[in-house]
């Protein structure tokens, strides 16, 4: 993240804190900033139960558990959280409360947020399986996102052990 936003800065003369924030507003804007944050758990940290426990509880209180949804509790646990963790809490939430985290972002969020709290929690219970989505979503549909799909297949290119779990996810679709 940090080669990101120096590249940024180099690009553009300005920060990428900065243009999310003039570009961005509200909890989406406050979802982003701390994504750039690189307050993210290493991913050689493993799972602790105190903390995945802690999480769970936090998550239930910010969502399903009252009315209104807190947001910010919400991006704090998935953008600090390794993909250990953040899988650990989502079973543990489900064992605990009987509802998937998927489920209680699909019920609590729309636009921007939901995109963003689905596409991590994605990413961190099957990240293979959502690249394929991805991919097939680039190009389902009237005509290709030539874009979008070009910038999905590189990303997914660089590491190729994920590239083959893609390829493989992506048959079974």
């Amino acid at each position: 993240m940090a080669n990101i936003k120096k590249a940024y800065k180099l690009r553009y003369g300005s920060s990428l804190e900065r243009a999310l924030k003039g570009d961005l507003s509200g909890k989406t804007e406050k979802l982003f900033v701390m994504a750039i944050e690189e307050c993210r758990q290493e991913d050689w940290i493993q799972p602790d139960p105190n903390r995945i426990a802690m999480d769970v509880k936090l998550l239930r209180k910010a969502g399903e558990g009252v009315i209104g949804t807190d947001e910010i509790t919400f991006a704090q646990v998935f953008t600090r959280s390794n993909d250990a963790h953040l899988r650990a809490v989502a079973q543990e939430y489900e064992r605990t409360y009987g509802n998937s985290l998927r489920k209680v972002i699909d019920s609590e969020f729309s636009g921007h947020l939901k995109q963003a709290f689905s596409y991590i929690l994605e990413g961190a219970l099957n990240k293979a399986e959502r690249d394929a989505r991805l991919l097939e979503d680039s190009m389902k549909g009237f005509g290709t996102k030539d874009t979008l799909l070009i910038s999905r297949l590189i990303r997914v290119h660089w590491d190729q052990g994920h590239l083959e779990a893609v390829k493989r996810a992506y048959f079974q679709l």
